[in-house]
C-alpha cells in the first residue's frame, strides 16, 4: 500500500482543531482543545521541574498534534482494543513524520511526559466534573498518578503539584 502524504496544517491549527473528552458527557461540553491540554502540560512541567529540558516542553506541545488526523482516541478504547491502538499509533506516527511533528525525548522525559499527560487530564476532570472520578477506571488511574508523582518528583512535599494530587484524591473519594 502506498501512503500519500497528508496536507500539513500549521501546528497551531492542528492543536486547536481537536477537542478532547468527546466520550465523557460531563466534560465534552467544555470543548478542551489539544492546544489547551498541551499548554497546561507545559505549565505543569515548569511547576514541577523549573529547569526541565526543552525536549520535554516540545514533547508537551507536540505529543497530540498527530491527532489532527485521527482525532482523540479515548483511553478506554486504547486499552480494550490493542489492535486498534496499534493502527492508530501507526497513523499518528505517519502524520508526525509527514508533517514534521516528531520529537526526540530521553527516557526520563518520556516518563515525565506520560505523567504530565495523565496529570493534566485528571486535573481537568477534578476541576470541572469531580463527581466522575469515583469510577470508570479513575480511582486506579489516580493511584498510578500518586505513585508516579512520588517516583518522578522526589521533592514532592515542596511542590505545588502535591496540592493538585490531594485535590484529585479528595474529589475521587467524594465522587
Amino acid at each position: 500500500m502506498t501512503r500519500r502524504p497528508l496536507p500539513a496544517p500549521a501546528l497551531w491549527t492542528a492543536l486547536n482543531s481537536v477537542h478532547r473528552w468527546h466520550t465523557t458527557p460531563a466534560l465534552v461540553r467544555l470543548l478542551q482543545t489539544n492546544a489547551q491540554h498541551s499548554g497546561s502540560m507545559a505549565a505543569l512541567a515548569l511547576d514541577l521541574w523549573p529547569d526541565c529540558s526543552r525536549a520535554l516542553l516540545v514533547g508537551c506541545i507536540m505529543h497530540d498534534a498527530p491527532e489532527y488526523v485521527t482525532g482523540d482516541m479515548p483511553w478506554g478504547a486504547k486499552h480494550r482494543y490493542p489492535g486498534l491502538k496499534s493502527i492508530m499509533d501507526q497513523i499518528e506516527d505517519d502524520a508526525a513524520d509527514t508533517n514534521g511533528w516528531g520529537f526526540k525525548i530521553s527516557e526520563t522525559d518520556a516518563d515525565r511526559l506520560k505523567f504530565l499527560d495523565s496529570l493534566e487530564a485528571y486535573r481537568f476532570a477534578a476541576l470541572h466534573a469531580p463527581h466522575i472520578l469515583g469510577g470508570n477506571g479513575w480511582p486506579e488511574a489516580i493511584s498510578w498518578l500518586e505513585a508516579e508523582y512520588g517516583r518522578l518528583v522526589p521533592d514532592a512535599p515542596a511542590s505545588p503539584i502535591g496540592t493538585i494530587i490531594a485535590e484529585i484524591r479528595k474529589a475521587a473519594d467524594h465522587g
